[in-house]
């Protein structure tokens, strides 16, 4: 939750931003119960059901979408690929969650096709969208918010240097709440690493400096 001020008035915003999202499965399991087995069984809402009322009654809900929307059949050479069909985009207007961070290792698993495809579908469905050099603004309230996302495996200066750009250029058009989202952490780990802490305060501090 966020506050600000509006010609000298207090006014909140509250944002909900929560982890990932996987509207889909990967091709090769196809067994019962998997998540196309269940939207045709269940229907679109029901993956919702239990989250939508609370995401309905904040400002601003952004997700990580860990998956593909497409029917994109060329798939990268990896372990697991995410795809959903890009009428599950539908299930983001249900939740009520405004945009997506496409900053994470499953985006393109179907490859530039794959992701260009779930960007138009994001689109069509008027779902914001940030990461991978996308940054997303809106205006709440009279207030600018702006969206980044980071994969974040590392903290390094490459990292640290885009962070630092991304910032100053949504602050330079006039954004006053930004929200950054990072893909990291490491598997079946709880418990932050110190390259997550140090880059975590390299940005929170990032937040706190105006160029001109």
């Amino acid at each position: 939750m966020e506050v600000g001020v509006i010609e000298g008035k207090e006014t909140t915003i509250k944002i909900s931003a929560a982890g990932d999202f996987t509207i889909g499965t990967d091709e090769s399991f196809p067994y019962p119960n998997t998540f196309g087995d269940e939207a045709s069984k269940k229907g679109l809402p029901f993956f919702v059901s239990n989250i939508s009322n609370i995401f309905n009654s904040d400002d601003l809900t952004t997700v990580n979408l860990e998956t593909t929307l497409t029917t994109a059949t060329q798939k990268a050479e990896k372990t697991f690929r995410f795809k959903g069909d890009p009428s599950y985009t539908e299930i983001l207007n249900l939740g009520s969650i405004e945009a997506v961070n496409l900053a994470n290792n499953h985006t393109y698993d179907y490859l530039e096709q794959g992701y260009e495809d779930t960007i138009d579908n994001l689109k069509n469905h008027k779902v914001g969208y940030f990461g991978n050099e996308d940054k997303y603004v809106t205006t709440i309230k009279g207030v600018k918010v702006g969206a980044l996302g980071y994969e974040g495996w590392e903290d390094n200066v490459k990292i640290r240097k885009q962070i630092h750009h991304d910032i100053q250029s949504l602050k330079k058009k006039g954004v006053e709440i930004i929200l950054v989202h990072f893909h990291w952490g490491v598997e079946r780990s709880q418990i932050p690493n110190e390259g997550q802490r140090s880059l975590a305060r390299y940005t929170v501090d990032n937040g706190n400096i105006t160029e001109n």
